[in-house]
């Protein structure tokens, strides 16, 4: 309805008005109309430039993203700071190392490689593209440092199969006072597997408690998962069970858990009653596929841990049976 305003008394020749429509569309998830906005304008500044390669980003269009950006260039119009943030969130997207590094090399050249946002945003580009070495070289050189950038090298250690690493870094910067914040947590529960300690992860659940981080669906979500895969199934279910909000991926977490120890028939009868759907008021964000395809994950798995213990207790007794 504001685009039609716009037209009907002849805005859309105005910069700025273009501006802030190709804002408006990405933020609102409409990215053709705002590619339509940009392409029809015919006039553009950097700030145009810099939000459609951000709202392309952020709508997950990188090679859109990435292509306007080296387009912008290539028309002399210099980016901002913006416009090599959201670059690199392309680059990270797509595991672009080259051109990456191109635009780790053109920041370089500004003098801005030390800000906050675009040493994080540079570590997280090298991390998702492999190069953990680089992006461990920009942290330690770092002169400062905060919650997202710890974040992201913790993530990063765990997508590059460095899960114990992740762990151990997230210990030596709780022991060195650093704060810590619920995004922090998620990521590290998240890298716990089955040959985790333990203890550790108590150690961690107490943390959550202590910080007030209980009521924070991701930390909980992490907490089901990790008890479950320790192997301790009644304190996924205690975690779970103290939740003040839930959403599919809690459900399917505590699902999965049911499967994983072999509780096939808790798996396949968990779920909100539609009461409790009703008095929740919307407390509960669920996907109904995504639970029917967990539950069909969760019996399949249930039945073929009973096919492989059948196995097993059938080769025992052909072998007793022929000695």
């Amino acid at each position: 309805m504001i685009h039609s305003l716009v037209f009907l008394n002849g805005f859309e020749r105005e910069i700025t008005v273009g501006n802030a429509l190709v804002t408006s569309y990405f933020k609102c998830g409409c990215s053709s109309f705002g590619r339509q906005v940009f392409d029809e304008m015919l006039e553009r500044n950097v700030v145009t430039w810099t939000a459609i390669i951000s709202g392309l980003s952020q709508n997950e269009l990188f090679e859109d993203s990435l292509r306007l950006f080296l387009k912008m260039r290539h028309g002399m119009v210099e980016p901002n700071f913006l416009t090599y943030l959201s670059s690199l969130m392309a680059c990270s997207g797509l595991q672009a190392l080259g051109e990456g590094r191109q635009i780790h090399g053109l920041v370089w050249k500004l003098g801005i490689q030390s800000d906050l946002c675009i040493e994080s945003a540079l570590m997280d580009m090298y991390s998702k593209c492999g190069s953990l070495e680089d992006a461990w070289r920009i942290f330690e050189s770092a002169v400062e440092l905060d919650e997202v950038s710890m974040t992201v090298i913790l993530v990063g250690f765990a997508q590059n199969g460095f899960e114990e690493e992740a762990i151990q870094f997230f210990v030596k910067m709780v022991k060195a006072g650093t704060e810590v914040d619920p995004n922090m947590v998620s990521a590290v529960l998240g890298v716990f597997g089955v040959d985790t300690s333990l203890g550790l992860g108590k150690q961690i659940h107490s943390l959550v408690i202590k910080r007030s981080f209980g009521s924070n669906r991701f930390v909980g979500n992490g907490l089901i998962n990790m008890y479950s895969k320790c192997g301790e199934l009644q304190d996924s279910i205690k975690v779970f069970s103290k939740m003040p909000q839930r959403n599919s991926v809690s459900w399917n977490s505590m699902i999965a858990a049911f499967a994983r120890h072999g509780d096939g028939f808790r798996a396949l009868q968990l779920g909100p009653t539609p009461i409790q759907k009703r008095q929740a008021n919307g407390m509960y964000d669920l996907d109904p596929f995504n639970m029917i395809n967990a539950k069909f994950d969760a019996l399949t798995n249930v039945l073929a841990k009973k096919m492989e213990d059948f196995m097993l207790v059938s080769s025992s007794s052909s072998s007793r049976s022929s000695q």
